[in-house]
């Protein structure tokens, strides 16, 4: 992640906008699983009201780099200041795999209500996790540790 050197201003509307967001509409299923899903129309038809009311826009762009294709996406505050990802999008599709694994990864996660499928649950992963990219690696750790933090409480 990227920023402008101060982000106050931006923070603070994105903690605002935060409070007036609410879950998407699961418009979409997954044919292959039956699962449901909210589209990119679904999502940010719930998402622009709330920045464009707290003065915040999005942007993305692509750029062929030497990796290959890669999607910038940045918040823009009405203040000057931002905050930008950057996710590499290859012509191979892999992008999808890596998206698909980090779901699925983090849905079984969820579904570990002992210290023991948390063992179970690493055991599996740990591979999976290694092919993942640099940023989702963490996502995966702090989810786990948020996990270990669940389990525990739930055992005292």
């Amino acid at each position: 992640m990227k920023t402008s050197e101060q982000i106050n201003e931006i923070a603070t509307a994105l903690a605002k906008a935060q409070g007036e967001v609410a879950n998407p509409v699961f418009n979409k299923t997954n044919p292959h699983f039956r699962s449901k899903y909210a589209d990119l129309s679904s999502v940010l038809n719930v998402v622009r009201p709330a920045l464009s009311k707290n003065n915040i826009s999005i942007m993305q762009m692509t750029n062929i780099e030497e990796a290959g294709v890669v999607l910038y996406t940045r918040l823009t505050h009405t203040s000057g200041q931002w905050i930008e990802s950057v996710y590499p999008v290859t012509a191979s599709g892999k992008h999808q795999e890596i998206a698909a694994a980090l779901t699925y990864m983090l849905l079984d996660l969820d579904g570990c209500a002992t210290k023991e499928n948390l063992q179970e649950w690493a055991q599996r992963n740990s591979k999976k996790k290694g092919e993942l990219w640099e940023e989702h690696q963490g996502e995966v750790t702090q989810a786990f540790q948020k996990a270990q933090t669940r389990i525990r409480e739930a055992a005292q």
